[in-house]
């Protein structure tokens, strides 16, 4: 469900209040959380792995705000020689963390940015869950989980704690924003995904989970009917319509707080998803 692509865009998002001295070192931290973010989200969406998820979490986290367990470090050893993929985002992990302490508000943010990943990581679980459990799909709760996968979020954390001068008080109005491009995000790479997803059953994205609640399909029908029936429902549904419908309705909030934020432009923000929708209204059918 994750987008690399994507994410490439959020990279260039960073706030104009981000100190010049740390802008390398952010960049360089949100770079490696989106290696980890395509990694796990694999985990999750291919390989439906959710204790090799858990195990994951929990090696991240270890040692970063208490001292280590001696059984659990044992474990963690274990299990990364058990699993290259574990052992590669130990390998993140260590220069994560590294990075991440050198910037000046992390001590300030960093039970932030820790529940910012976990969200993250739960949306893979949520995944992994739904592929297995495909009845439990519904438009209510995946509109609340899935968006986490974009991580906007975490990258606005990761800016911040490289933001000296901006102060706590614009931290809400700044969280809203950009939970609103997280929903955006997640929109504007389904627009242009949805159609590759069809053959791999993976129906993780927003789309199917909005056709299911409007009757378009069930999900015995989506796991029986060919590639291309599924795809010309979905084009006659007006399905695509409603999902640009619920963009918009994001747009016009982050606009509705422009005034309201003294540390950004949320006119400029605005402007700059509109960009990540045209990209990949652009590339449907090439990504």
């Amino acid at each position: 469900m994750s987008d690399a692509c994507g994410s490439v865009v959020f990279l260039q998002m960073a706030g104009p209040s981000i100190a010049p001295e740390h802008a390398d070192t952010v960049t360089l931290v949100k770079s490696i959380i989106n290696i980890f973010n395509v990694v796990t989200d694999d985990i999750g969406d291919e390989d439906n792995d959710i204790r090799l998820l858990h195990r994951i979490e929990a090696d991240l986290f270890r040692g970063v705000f208490s001292s280590d367990d001696a059984d659990e470090s044992k474990q963690a050893c274990a299990d990364r020689a058990a699993d290259p993929k574990a052992a590669y985002c130990h390998t993140l992990k260590t220069h994560l963390w590294s990075l991440a302490r050198k910037l000046p508000r992390f001590e300030e943010l960093k039970e932030v940015l820790e529940y910012d990943i976990r969200q993250m990581l739960n949306e893979k679980r949520y995944s992994a869950l739904t592929n297995k459990n495909p009845h439990m799909i519904n438009r209510t709760e995946h509109s609340l989980v899935a968006p986490h996968t974009m991580h906007a979020m975490i990258f606005l954390t990761c800016d911040l704690m490289a933001s000296p001068s901006v102060p706590s008080t614009e931290f809400g109005m700044l969280r809203s924003i950009y939970w609103d491009a997280n929903v955006m995000a997640n929109i504007a790479n389904c627009l242009g995904t949805w159609a590759r997803e069809i053959p791999k059953r993976d129906w993780s994205s927003p789309l199917f989970p909005q056709a299911i609640e409007d009757g378009v399909f069930t999900i015995q029908q989506l796991n029986s009917m060919d590639v291309d029936a599924i795809k010309a429902r979905v084009e006659e549904s007006g399905v695509e319509g409603k999902l640009l419908a619920r963009w918009f309705s994001h747009r016009d909030h982050i606009m509705s707080l422009n005034d309201k934020i003294t540390c950004a432009s949320a006119a400029d923000f605005a402007a700059q998803n509109d960009a990540f929708l045209a990209m990949h209204l652009a590339c449907r059918g090439f990504i």
